[in-house]
This record gives C-alpha cells, structure tokens and sequence, in this order.
C-alpha cells in the first residue's frame, strides 16, 4: 500500500522572506554539510506547524505467482537484480515477500547521504566481501540511490563495484531514475566478463534498460505498452517469464546448436568423400556426385531430419519446471563447445572415409562408376539419418517419423530412377 499525506500550511510575507533568505545562504555553502543544513532549513520553516488536509493510499498488489518464479530463477543460478524507485525500506520489504531474499539469509545495507559517505559505503563492501572466504555469495546487498550516483557517475569506480557486488545472488538498487536503471545494466555488460543480461519492466520507466540489455522483456501492463513495444520479448504477466527462460530458452538453445552442428557435418562428411573419391582415381577433376544428387541431398532427402532437429524437445516442459537446475546446466555451452565442434568433425571424416573405403573395398573392379555412385550415395543419406536418430533419441515419437520420411522419400527417387516409366 503506497500511502500519502496531504498537509497545508498557511505563511504570511515575512516567514517567506525569511525562509527564502536563510535557503539561498544554505545553497550557497560548498562543504559536504550542504545538503544537510538544506533540509534542516526546510525542516524548521516549512515543514512544522501543518494542517493534516487528507490521506491517500493506493493498493500496488504484487502479480500472481511472482515468488515461486523468481525462486526457480534462483534455482537455476541465475542472478536477480531489482531496481526501483523505491526508498530502501520499501524496496527490502518488496524483496522479502518475492522471495529475492530469503528469511535466514544476511543482508548488506549500503546508505550514504553524500558523496564522502558514499565512498565509506563502498569501503564497507569491500570489507564484508574480504572478511568471508566465499565473498558475498550468501549476502542481498541493498543500495541507496547516493551510492549508486556515486558509482556510476564519475566512472572512477563502477568496475571495482561490479567486481565486489558481482558474487551476489540478488541486488537490490533503490531511489533508481531511469537513466540509472541503465547504466547498472551496461556496467555488468561491460565489467562482468561479458555476462548476459536481461530486463524486464512494463513502465516508461524501463525502455531504458529493456533496450540497454541483451534480451529486453517487457510486460503489458496498467502503465501501458511502452515497455513491450520496446522490449524483444512481450508477455502479459510476470509470471509468463518462468516458462519463457526455463522452457523456450533452453530448448532454443539445445536445438539451435543440434541444427548447427548437423548442418556443418553434413556438408563436411560429403567433402571428406569428394578428397577421398578424388585420391582413389588419381585426383581426377570429377565431382562423386553431380546434378540432383548433390540438389537433393541438401534438401529433399535431409529435410525430414532437419526438421526433427529443430522441434524435438528432450524433456517434458514439467519436468523442467520441477528441476530449474537443468537450465543452468545448458548455460555452460557444452552443447555448442569447441569439444562438441570438434567431435562432429571427427564424426564427419570418420564416416566419409568409411563410406568411401568400403565402397570401393567391397565391390572393387566389378562396379561401374555408376554403381559406385549409387551405393556411396545410399550409405551417405542412411548415415545422415542414424547421426539424426541419436542425437533426437528420447521421448519423442517426432525423429523416427523423420527417418521413416528420409527414407521413403529416397526409396521414391530410386524407383523413379529406376523405372522412369512410371513418371508416364
């Protein structure tokens, strides 16, 4: 509940003079008491003696299931920053109940009213993550607005504070504006060894730092649709965020790197072939595969497979929500690895050199070039589709199909070719 409190005072000429007097003179003054004596000056003349006029409160409901979701975030070892305008009680408050914060986890409070303070502040930090062997990997550091103006203004010390801050599992960055809202999120892009980021918001406030991170997410919400207009990704509530990371993230990941690494294997395993068709006949300038051969090869009898490779899903989209911890396990890249590269280009020259030797090694001088051509391209498409079949093994009733479908469609052309009658 945001409340407000409505108050008048009534001042005649003189106090207003007096007050203005005596805040011009406090502005005038360059010491770090400044900000002080400004609002002691306002505290004095301006805010004593009011007439209560009214309350207001205004009901801000937090939106559905937005605990359990930033729990599986957590979960799956990924680091929650919150950064709002709120003042730093509100904001742990707010974190408390979303379950950024945990009840038995210890929490850094970083307050300062100036800039020296500030840098005391920052001194702080830098004790409390020495003082602990694991740094501040337990710890919910809390940030007032004057620390964060302090780091991120001048420069000088934003890459030591993501350095120092960067072991925490939540952060919390109270009294943001919107440009700070930015700046935090391209100071870990730059200073965090070129982490990902992604920011999600659904006011005007956020297009800042929705368009400032990798991925921006942005929430249709009562504020409007600034936000998801600007945003890469728009959803309708919060809680559509689990299902979008957890689910849609780690299967694009896995099946854009299953079709990548396929792709190039098999434009790899065809050249292993033409060198070594090429070595076996002398290094004739005559390509293994001519005309729609080579035309069907990369499309019509690979396309099934292909397929297969973009839509197969591993697991069941329940059993990834139950256990976040699979989406940290696809964040290390193994999938996508130069061991993963490599392995598919031993596969690749493995089996062109198989397929080519023990062609020419079964059948010898009785085969025509033809026939040779005919068994080599045979073995190639049925490879093709057994490298699909275990890479999609699984649940799935969709890669078998897709093999079935290879394979029928290579069966038709052979009949075709065969008999060409039957094109009549």
């Amino acid at each position: 509940l945001r409340t407000l409190v409505v108050a008048l005072k009534r001042m005649t000429a003189e106090s207003c003079d007096e007050f203005q007097a005596a805040y011009r003179e406090a502005a005038l003054d360059v010491s770090e008491q400044r900000e002080d004596k400004l609002a002691a000056i306002v505290d004095s003349h301006l805010e004593t003696n009011l007439d209560l006029v009214c309350l207001t409160g205004v009901e801000d409901m937090l939106q559905d299931d937005v605990a359990p979701v930033i729990e599986s975030l957590r979960v799956a070892k990924i680091k929650v920053w919150m950064l709002t305008g709120d003042k730093i009680d509100t904001a742990i408050c707010i974190a408390i109940s979303t379950a950024l914060k945990s009840p038995d986890q210890p929490l850094l409070r970083l307050e300062a009213s100036h800039v020296h303070s500030a840098i005391e502040a920052l001194s702080d930090l830098r004790e409390a993550r020495n003082a602990k062997s694991e740094g501040l990997s337990d710890t919910v550091v809390v940030i007032d607005g004057t620390v964060l103006a302090m780091v991120l203004s001048a420069g000088l010390y934003t890459s030591e504070f993501v350095e120092l801050i960067k072991d925490a599992p939540a952060v919390v960055c109270c009294r943001c504006s919107p440009s700070q809202k930015s700046e935090v999120v391209r100071a870990i892009k730059k200073y965090d060894n070129g982490q990902r980021t992604l920011a999600i918001g659904d006011g005007g406030n956020d297009v800042g730092m929705i368009q400032a991170a990798d991925v921006g997410v942005g929430i249709v919400g009562k504020e409007g649709m600034q936000a998801s207009l600007a945003a890469d990704f728009s959803i309708q509530e919060f809680r559509s965020l689990h299902r979008l990371l957890l689910w849609h993230g780690r299967n694009c990941y896995l099946q854009s790197a299953r079709m990548s690494l396929f792709v190039i294997h098999r434009g790899l395993v065809i050249a292993v072939m033409q060198v070594i068709f090429s070595a076996m006949f002398y290094f004739i300038a005559l390509p293994l595969f001519q005309g729609w051969l080579m035309i069907g090869y990369s499309t019509y009898y690979t396309t099934a497979p292909v397929f297969s490779l973009c839509l197969y899903t591993d697991l069941e989209d329940t059993v990834v929500y139950q256990y976040p911890e699979l989406y940290a396990i696809s964040r290390r890249g193994r999938q996508m690895s130069l061991k993963a590269f490599l392995g598919w280009v031993w596969k690749s020259i493995y089996q062109g050199s198989a397929i080519m030797v023990l062609t020419v090694i079964l059948f010898g001088n009785e085969l025509i070039t033809s026939s040779l051509v005919a068994v080599a391209f045979t073995s190639l498409v049925i490879s093709e589709l057994l490298n699909v079949a275990s890479e999609v093994s699984g649940p799935s009733e969709l890669a078998p199909s897709d093999d079935r479908g290879g394979v029928v469609e290579y069966s038709d052309i052979c009949i075709l070719y065969v008999h060409p009658a039957l094109l009549l």
